[in-house]
């Protein structure tokens, strides 16, 4: 087997360990959870109204790249359960690319010094548990088990009109963060948070520029009480 396929298979196990242990994390805390409200029914009459929501919010996040401060914007939906639990898919890109100088061959006499240039984008499924909540304030702990790709140019010189482009490359991550929001009036709220990515790929010089703190700024709009709203001035 080619050494390149046995360094990918080996990433893809890692990151699918990973993926095991949280979710079984988030299994755990599900589980607790319900039995407690078993355990527990003294649930208020409109708790029942409110199992299932739909919600979506903007996503943007900071980020320290190749040692630079990048903004990652992007956006996500999905369902909230009881309040508590939130499941769904988001979508993210780095804006603008980042630029990261890479010695070849170094120490040799056909040693390069070469520029390259990293576009990146994700998709995203996340799971998100509420920590606090009241009518005013949130916090919460999400993780986003992503799957990404890079698009990646070199040349020696960083004002020059034609980049060489190199295969695209993969990158597996998750992101755990702590997030939290003020409601600024029913329909929406404005938040922030900070967190870790964690990176898996079998570039080592993306591994090691992608595997960074996050911080986090978001506007999130509140679909469930923008709906209700609308029925009762209906009714």
């Amino acid at each position: 087997m080619p050494h390149s396929a046995k360094i990918t298979q080996s990433v893809e196990k890692k990151f699918a360990k990973k993926i095991c242990v949280f979710l079984l994390l988030w299994l755990t805390s599900y589980f607790i959870y319900a039995q407690e409200a078993i355990t527990h029914p003294s649930a208020p009459p409109d708790s029942a109204k409110k199992k299932t929501e739909i919600f979506f919010s903007f996503d943007a996040r900071n980020s320290f790249v190749a040692n630079k401060d990048v903004r990652i914007g992007g956006a996500k939906i999905g369902l909230e359960f009881r309040d508590k639990y939130r499941f769904g898919l988001g979508i993210y890109a780095m804006d603008p690319p980042i630029f990261s100088q890479v010695l070849l061959n170094k120490g040799t006499a056909s040693e390069e010094l070469y520029i390259y240039r990293i576009e990146f984008s994700y998709f995203g499924i996340f799971a998100e548990y509420v920590l606090f909540s009241n009518r005013k304030w949130e916090f919460s702990a999400p993780v986003i088990f992503g799957i990404g790709e890079t698009r990646l140019f070199r040349s020696k010189d960083r004002n020059a009109k034609i980049w060489e482009t190199r295969p695209k490359m993969g990158v597996n991550l998750i992101e755990a963060s702590i997030t939290g929001h003020y409601k600024i009036v029913y329909w929406l709220g404005v938040g922030g948070g900070f967190g870790y990515r964690n990176a898996s790929t079998d570039f080592a010089l993306l591994k090691e520029h992608f595997d960074a703190p996050i911080y986090i700024m978001k506007i999130k709009l509140f679909i469930g009480d923008i709906y209700r709203h609308w029925k009762k001035r209906k009714e």
